[in-house]
């Protein structure tokens, strides 16, 4: 017989030791800014550290990558990543989500890798922040002359939102 061990007491490189998540409001309009997920990362070695993840969502539809580096000194140390809220919301693609794989490196060395890694808790696309959207401005105005019986119109189209419109066609039609 053997006593109990725990498998950190033996890890010899660094290693995930934990995995969280929540969604963040900055503006309190009930809708997220950011997915916030967190890394509790047991180092045994003070380097940079890479963290790669893929987000799916249950159905294997393919949310987004992400990929950091930091700078990590000995002991437990958390690594926070923030997705941001609208690349979400542009998928179309509901939660939970799912961390296909975590893998942690230093340079081209591979210190962990955990597949099938972490599911965050529920969460919809409409929970986070719509992206930047054109919002196009019509104004027109008609001037009508008498004595020449012709009428002028006059249409100014402009964008008032936060992204670049392109492609804009108008039709006039008596």
């Amino acid at each position: 017989n053997t006593s109990i061990y725990n498998y950190e007491d033996f890890a010899k490189t660094s290693y995930v030791k934990s995995i969280t998540d929540a969604k963040i409001d900055t503006n309190s309009n009930n809708l997220s800014e950011f997915l916030e997920i967190n890394f509790t990362i047991n180092v045994k070695a003070a380097d940079t550290y890479n963290i790669s993840y893929d987000l799916y969502d249950e159905f294997d539809n393919f949310v987004i990558s992400y990929n950091t580096s930091r700078t990590l000194s000995l002991g437990n140390q958390t690594v926070q990543t923030l997705i941001n809220g609208s690349e979400i919301y542009k998928t179309k693609v509901n939660g939970p989500y799912l961390l296909s794989f975590v893998k942690l490196a230093v340079g081209n060395e591979t210190k962990d890798i955990i597949f099938d890694a972490y599911t965050t808790n529920q969460s919809f696309y409409t929970d986070y922040e719509k992206p930047p959207l054109p919002d196009l401005k019509i104004v027109m105005s008609v001037a009508y002359n008498q004595t020449t019986n012709i009428t002028n119109i006059t249409i100014n189209i402009s964008n008032i939102g936060q992204a670049s419109a392109f492609n804009v066609f108008m039709d006039l039609f008596d």
